[in-house]
C-alpha cells in the first residue's frame, strides 16, 4: 500500500532544495511502491529485546566487515541475515515502525537516538525516548559520534523502564568518523538541505 502522506511529506521537505525535481521523485517512488513486490519485515513483531539501527548500513558491507572476526562483540558472517527495511529513509522509517505501530507496543518500548529526525516522533507513547544527539552532537565532525549514544542505551536499559530497547545510531551514515570528507551538517542545519547521498544521485 502507498504511503501518499508519508510520500507527500517527503516531497515538501525535498522542495525545500530540490524544487520541482521532489514532485518527479514523488512520482517515482509511487510507480516503485506499486509494482514492488517486496515486504518489509515487520520490526516491532519480530522477537528482540534490543534493536541495535546502524543508520545507512548495507547488510551485505555489514557482513563483509564482520568476517574478518575482528569485532568479537558483533555476529559472525554466518549469523548476518538481511531484511527487507520498510523504508529507505530515516523519516519514512520512523513513520513506517513507530507512527504505524499500536500504542501498547510502544508503551514498552524505550528509545535512543542519534539521528535528530526524532524530534517528530510523539515522545508521549514511548515508555522514554532519549535523544542524546541533542546534547552530544558534534558540530566539527558534522554527526554525533557513537560512544555518547551507547552510553546512553546502557544507562536506560539498566534501569529497567522498558521491556524493549530501540539503541539507533547515526553511524555507517555519512560523514564517515573513519575517512572524514567535510560532507557533515551542523545541528543547526539538520533538515534544511538534503542529507541523502541518494537524493544527489537522484536529482543531480
Amino acid at each position: 500500500m502507498v504511503d501518499l502522506i508519508g510520500q507527500a511529506a517527503n516531497v515538501v521537505r525535498n522542495l525545500r532544495y530540490r524544487q520541482g525535481a521532489a514532485v518527479r521523485e514523488l512520482a517515482a517512488r509511487v510507480v516503485y511502491s506499486v509494482r514492488s513486490t517486496t515486504t518489509a519485515a515487520p520490526v516491532l513483531e519480530a522477537d528482540w529485546d534490543v534493536l541495535v539501527v546502524l543508520d545507512a548500513c548495507r547488510a551485505d558491507l555489514f557482513k563483509t566487515a564482520v568476517a574478518d572476526g575482528a569485532h568479537d562483540t558483533l555476529p559472525g558472517a554466518t549469523e548476518v541475515e538481511a531484511r527487507i527495511s520498510p523504508a529507505s529513509a530515516t523519516d519514512e522509517w520512523l513513520e513506517q515502525v513507530f507512527g504505524e505501530a499500536r500504542d501498547e507496543r510502544l508503551a514498552e518500548l524505550a528509545y535512543v537516538t542519534g539521528n535528530p529526525f526524532s524530534s517528530e516522533l510523539d515522545h508521549d507513547r514511548f515508555a522514554a525516548v532519549e535523544e542524546v544527539w541533542r546534547g552530544a552532537w558534534d558540530d566539527d565532525r558534522g554527526t554525533i559520534p557513537p560512544q555518547p549514544v551507547t552510553d546512553r542505551a546502557i544507562a536506560t536499559w539498566r534501569t529497567g523502564t522498558a521491556d524493549r530497547l530501540v539503541v539507533h545510531y547515526m553511524q555507517p551514515h555519512f560523514p564517515s568518523l573513519a575517512a572524514p570528507a567535510n560532507d557533515g551538517v551542523r545541528l543547526d542545519d539538520f533538515g534544511t538541505r538534503s542529507l541523502s547521498v541518494w537524493d544527489d544521485l537522484r536529482f543531480g
